[in-house]
C-alpha cells in the first residue's frame, strides 16, 4: 500500500496542464495583418506562388508557431475532464510536435489581398482560424472565420 502513495507523487507534477503550455506558446499568426508585417517578423519568403490572381509568400521556418487549432484549444478541456490524467499523453505528444517542428522546420503560407493585407495562414497546409472580429467588418468573407455566438446554454 505504501507504494501507491509514491506513484501518485511521481506522477502529479506531470499532470499539471504543461501540455496547453507549450502549445499556447510560440508566434501567432492571427496577429499579422499587413505583409509588412509579416516580412518585419519573418524576413523575405522562401517561395513566392500566386493563388487566383493574388500573391502567397511561403516561409520554412525552426520557430515555434501557435498553431490555434482545435487540438491546441481541448488540451486544457482534456486535462480538467480526466483530472490531469490526460496530461500523461497530452505533454509528450506536444513535446514530440514542438521539437520535430524546431529541428525539421515547418512550412507557413501567408495570402494577401490587393492591399497586401493577410486573409488567410496556413500551417504544413492546415488552415489556422483567422480573425473573427475582421470577418464581421469587411464585406469579404474570409473561409477560416468562426462565427461566435453569447451562451451556449439553452434557455
Amino acid at each position: 500500500m505504501r507504494l501507491i502513495p509514491l506513484i501518485v507523487i511521481a506522477i502529479a507534477p506531470a499532470t499539471t496542464g504543461c501540455s496547453c503550455l507549450i502549445a499556447f506558446s510560440g508566434t501567432d499568426l492571427e496577429r499579422f495583418e499587413s505583409r509588412e508585417q509579416v516580412v518585419k517578423k519573418f524576413g523575405p519568403p522562401t517561395e513566392i506562388t500566386f493563388k487566383d490572381g493574388l500573391e502567397v509568400d511561403h516561409y520554412h521556418t525552426h520557430r515555434k508557431i501557435y498553431d490555434g487549432t482545435i487540438r491546441t484549444a481541448s488540451l486544457g478541456m482534456s486535462t480538467a475532464m480526466t483530472y490531469g490524467l490526460a496530461e500523461l499523453y497530452t505533454f509528450p505528444r506536444e513535446l514530440f510536435i514542438c521539437t520535430r517542428r524546431t529541428i525539421f522546420g515547418q512550412t507557413i503560407s501567408f495570402e494577401y489581398d490587393q492591399n497586401g493585407q493577410v486573409t488567410r495562414a496556413t500551417l504544413d497546409g492546415l488552415s489556422v482560424p483567422w480573425r473573427t472580429d475582421t470577418a464581421a467588418t469587411t464585406d469579404k468573407k474570409h473561409p477560416i472565420a468562426v462565427q461566435q455566438t453569447g451562451s451556449v446554454a439553452s434557455n
